[in-house]
């Protein structure tokens, strides 16, 4: 079987999901790119061939037989039950690295896909029961991740678009939305990478963003032992922009890197961590403080988000990242008044963020009246 958009087990980029074609190439692309990567003899051993694609010897077909119809009809399990058979026998299934296949998934069967797939478990758990645990076994140790590896970060950098560097905390919500709705709305037109922290102030994670989310296959650093390899990657990769959207949890080390890549850096203010270290500005009872920044603001925040140093030494230590940056992107002119009093914000951008595009269209309003 050989590597596939759609191929459960042997999918790409992400496993186990049915993927779109990554960064919109075209399939000849993409299967150019495998066998110029990988070669002929690059195989690992899988549980199971995957039906929509698989190359089956003849002198295999003539020792194992043919499919079971009596069994299965026409639909699914019938190739992974031959697999079983043919692995009994000694035949292995393997993945082909170098050959990727694009597979639109669940075009054969339609509306019958679903209770043909739940039947087909049923009667490959009859004939072979220790076949689901072979599949999970499988997916736990996935043998086939150093190839996914080796393709999907080459490829990312044999790729001429512009490439940045999304730096983000590791909360999700709105930051990683925002993220994601800018690989979104550039793909095409730039590739972007996100790092995020694994233990804060430890480790970090750098996985490459697709147009709805990062992949699944990221790389791990530790940050005091291998930071230099991290700049060495990213720099072979041609990382050319830096876009700090959080620094929760990241190591003050991090700061440096648009330094080390020797590339301008942006900031997105998503919210309030950088006045205080209180990303809502709200006292210890879920409160709104207000606009008196004076000593009692930073003290009634610090009810809700304590912090190790003084609220000035905090906004001293991260003034120096925010003023050097190349542009400060504000998503309201009132949070750019708020970081005003703070910082300077010379070369702020107010710019909503592009959610509401998403959005459309919208519903129509409607009002309701009572009388009486």
């Amino acid at each position: 079987t050989p590597f596939s958009n759609n191929a459960t087990i042997c999918s790409f980029p992400d496993f186990c999901q049915d993927n779109g074609l990554l960064f919109g190439l075209p399939v000849a692309e993409l299967d150019e790119h495998f066998a110029a990567v990988f070669s002929v003899g690059d195989l690992t051993e899988i549980p199971t061939g995957i039906g929509f694609c698989m190359y089956l010897r003849r002198d295999c077909l003539d020792d194992v037989g043919y499919f079971d119809v009596e069994t299965f009809g026409k639909g699914y399990g019938e190739e992974n039950d031959w697999c079983q058979r043919a692995e009994k026998k000694g035949w292995p299934n393997y993945l082909q690295a170098n050959v990727f296949v694009y597979h639109k998934g669940g075009v054969s069967f339609d509306l019958e896909q679903e209770p043909r797939k739940a039947k087909a478990m049923e009667l490959l758990a009859l004939k072979h029961p220790d076949y689901d645990a072979k599949i999970q076994t499988f997916i736990a140790e996935d043998p086939t991740r150093e190839f996914r590896i080796k393709a999907l970060w080459s490829l990312f950098a044999n790729l001429t678009l512009p490439k940045a560097l999304m730096i983000t905390h590791r909360l999700g919500g709105g930051v990683q939305q925002h993220v994601n709705e800018l690989s979104y709305f550039y793909a095409g037109k730039a590739l972007f990478l996100q790092l995020r922290p694994l233990e804060d102030g430890e480790s970090v994670s750098l996985s490459i963003c697709g147009s709805e989310g990062s992949l699944l296959d990221s790389l791990s650093y530790q940050i005091e032992s291998e930071y230099e390899q991290l700049v060495e990657l990213l720099s072979s990769l041609g990382v050319g922009r830096v876009h700090f959207h959080h620094t929760m949890g990241l190591h003050t080390r991090l700061w440096g890197l648009p330094c080390d890549l020797d590339c301008q850096y942006d900031i997105t203010v998503h919210d309030y961590y950088f006045i205080n270290g209180n990303p809502t500005l709200t006292n210890g009872k879920a409160r709104f403080v207000g606009d008196d920044y004076g000593y009692a603001f930073d003290q009634a925040c610090a009810e809700a988000y304590p912090i190790p140093v003084s609220a000035k030494q905090w906004r001293c230590n991260v003034g120096e990242l925010i003023e050097k940056a190349d542009r400060l992107i504000f998503p309201s002119s009132d949070a750019c008044q708020r970081f005003s009093q703070f910082f300077s914000t010379n070369e702020a951008i107010v710019a909503w963020h592009p959610d509401h595009i998403l959005a459309k269209p919208y519903p129509e309003r409607s009002e309701e009246r009572r009388v009486g």
